[in-house]
């Protein structure tokens, strides 16, 4: 009995802390990563307007870079920065910032020992019954017999019980990125961020986005209000992510109050197949911009993925500024 009670507390307690499943679940990152950042304080951010993405990887110094992956790592912080502002341009002799990855990943377990619990127990209250059987001899009467029942009611109590979960051996992933961005005219390093964290996700370039989004968040924006189509007109912002490592899409990110898209049935995470029939997988953010904003009807059906669900929303959409 006293089992069963700590059981049942135990699952709710469990129940009530589950965090809703989304498209993005199996990319969440197990701890909050450490991200430092080095700033040149003589760097004037302000006059950075353009940028592009440099492989490291058909260099010396990149001999060993897994080409593909630096490519797809490049790519989401290629749109991030758009996101943040940024104009992305081909040619790196004609950004002002060039930007490069560096990435690594282990994997490192540890012993968790034995741990005892001790909680408060409640013994609920019981009725002890006991059968008496008699016999004798009374004079006159003769031999006599018969039974009785006695009930004893014994009250509730509060205990206390430990328990002991036994030790076990864990595991994580351990990625780390560094970014850095260099001044293309002055030809120096004006800006480097790092950060590490630790996944249960051993594929490198979905717990790397998270880790490179907390990384870039740190730096400065760009022209930060100057071109949101998504959000003047429809009424959300996106982020362009994976689930699977290849194949990347928007994602809502935010959603304005009593918007078009909140009205739709829009929510956070939800990622963007098609915008209007037209499909949208790996396009960069400046790219799914132009689709928005040359939308040219009042309405717009947007083909949702939600988990195992697939459909369509249609929203309101209004001018363009």
């Amino acid at each position: 009995m006293q089992k069963l009670i700590y059981l049942f507390v135990l699952i709710i307690l469990v129940g009530g802390c589950a965090t809703p499943r989304h498209n993005f679940s199996n990319i969440m990152l197990d701890s909050t990563p450490f991200i430092q950042e080095v700033k040149d304080p003589e760097a004037d951010f302000k006059s950075y307007k353009t940028f592009a993405v440099f492989s490291l990887a058909n260099t010396e110094i990149g001999k060993n870079i897994d080409s593909i992956l630096e490519k797809q790592l490049l790519y989401v912080i290629a749109n991030n920065l758009e996101f943040k502002g940024y104009k992305y341009v081909e040619k790196a002799k004609e950004a002002d910032l060039n930007v490069i990855v560096f990435f690594n990943q282990e994997y490192k377990t540890y012993y968790v020992p034995p741990n005892a619990i001790t909680l408060p127990i409640f013994v609920p209250g019981w009725t002890q019954n006991a059968n008496i059987n008699f016999s004798g001899y009374a004079s006159g009467l003769g031999n006599f017999w018969g039974s009785a029942t006695a009930s004893t009611y014994n009250p509730g109590y509060m205990t206390y019980q430990t328990f002991v979960t036994p030790g076990y051996t864990v595991g994580h992933f351990y990625p780390i990125n560094s970014v850095s961005f260099f001044d293309n005219k002055k030809k120096s390093r004006v800006w480097s961020g790092v950060g590490v964290t630790y996944s249960n996700n051993a594929d490198i370039r979905l717990s790397s986005q998270v880790l490179l989004l907390g990384i870039l968040d740190k730096f400065p924006n760009g022209d930060w209000d100057k071109d949101y189509p998504e959000w003047y007109r429809l009424g959300f912002n996106f982020l362009i992510m994976t689930n699977d490592g290849n194949n990347f899409y928007p994602s809502v990110r935010t959603l304005s109050k009593n918007s078009s898209a909140q009205v739709a049935g829009l929510k956070k995470y939800d990622i963007i197949t098609h915008i209007d029939g037209q499909e949208v997988v790996n396009r960069r953010v400046s790219q799914i911009r132009e689709i928005i904003k040359n939308i040219k009807s009042e309405t717009v059906k947007l083909t949702i993925k939600r988990l195992d669900k697939i459909f369509n929303a249609e929203l309101h959409v209004f001018p363009n500024k």
